[in-house]
């Protein structure tokens, strides 16, 4: 794996925001009248499968704006598209916020859980009924099969599956006190913030206009790795201080790398940063090749993948800013 930690600052001088945030920064959030009733549509599915029951829970998942995003994100996509990938990260945000956030051991209800939504995404196990994670995985597999061809519909499982098996990672760290390397977190953050389940829908959420080079192409890979990482970095450099304020920052990426690179938290915050810019300018770098070797179709997905981690930084600095106060 490439060292990521490329691109940080000899200096070591904090950084209050890497350069894709400071950009984005001054721009607002006009949701369209479709992005509004997306999101009410969100919400209604969220309060209808009951993840969420403690208020403040629910409103910090409401906050997000999964519904209103993935309509003004994805304007050509199908609404019954779009409402599919809303609901899969609102499922996926329940699920952190509810679930793990703040838990320390795994009891024998999250156990039990975990086992059966891996029987579910594995299809060995049979309908759910009424609410809960299970019965809201259960839709968003129906109705995936229903929409989205075989290969696609499997990539969706794979990303969801990894997400439930990294949530289990994520908890036993916790209980046993475990210190994981910047690699391993790495890897492992990717799937704790559903990247791979957003690479997964890129291709429905663009009307199926790429090839299956998006996903198996060395260069597309590069792409998808540095959007998860993107979106993986900005989460947690935008939630460390209330984190910290919780005292709940301890499995975070600044935090992994005080510990990593013995140094402070302002020049953590500023290592998270610079991170952060060098998968933005690897993502460019990759999208202007192709442009150079005259591979439109790869050139093309390079556009799509910088324009989305373009919007990614927007939506934490504007749509979800409430969330990290």
């Amino acid at each position: 794996m490439k060292n990521p930690s490329r691109g940080i600052r000899s200096s070591g001088e904090p950084s209050p925001l890497p350069s894709v945030l400071a950009d984005t920064a001054p721009q607002q959030w006009t949701p369209s009248d479709r992005a509004v009733a997306a999101q009410r549509q969100a919400l209604d599915w969220l309060h209808r499968h009951e993840l969420a029951p403690d208020a403040r829970i629910r409103e910090q998942i409401e906050g997000i704006h999964v519904g209103a995003a993935f309509v003004m994100l994805f304007p050509r996509a199908k609404p019954e598209i779009q409402e599919l990938a809303s609901d899969v990260f609102t499922w996926i945000t329940a699920f952190g916020d509810v679930l793990v956030d703040g838990r320390e051991v795994r009891d024998r209800d999250f156990t039990a859980l975990m086992l059966q939504l891996s029987e579910l995404l594995h299809g060995t196990s049979g309908a759910e009924s009424g609410t809960g994670f299970a019965a809201a995985l259960v839709d968003i597999l129906h109705r995936s099969d229903d929409l989205l061809p075989p290969e696609h519909g499997h990539r969706v499982r794979q990303a969801l599956n990894s997400f439930v098996m990294t949530q289990n990672w994520h908890v036993n760290t916790l209980a046993n006190g475990l210190r994981p390397a910047l690699a391993e977190y790495v890897v492992a953050r990717r799937h704790l913030v559903g990247g791979w389940a957003l690479i997964a829908l890129l291709g429905p959420l663009e009307d199926f206009r790429f090839s299956a080079r998006q996903y198996r192409d060395p260069q597309a890979a590069e792409l998808n790795e540095a959007a998860c990482n993107l979106l993986a970095w900005l989460n947690d450099l935008r939630s460390y201080e209330r984190e910290s304020r919780a005292g709940d920052a301890e499995l975070t990426l600044p935090s992994i790398v005080m510990r990593d690179r013995n140094c402070t938290a302002g020049v953590s915050l500023a290592i998270v940063a610079e991170m952060c810019d060098a998968q933005t300018a690897d993502a460019q770098r990759l999208t202007a090749r192709s442009h150079a070797d005259g591979d439109r179709e790869m050139a093309d997905y390079g556009e799509l993948v910088c324009g989305l981690m373009g919007h990614i930084a927007h939506w934490h600095t504007t749509i979800a800013a409430d969330r990290y106060r």
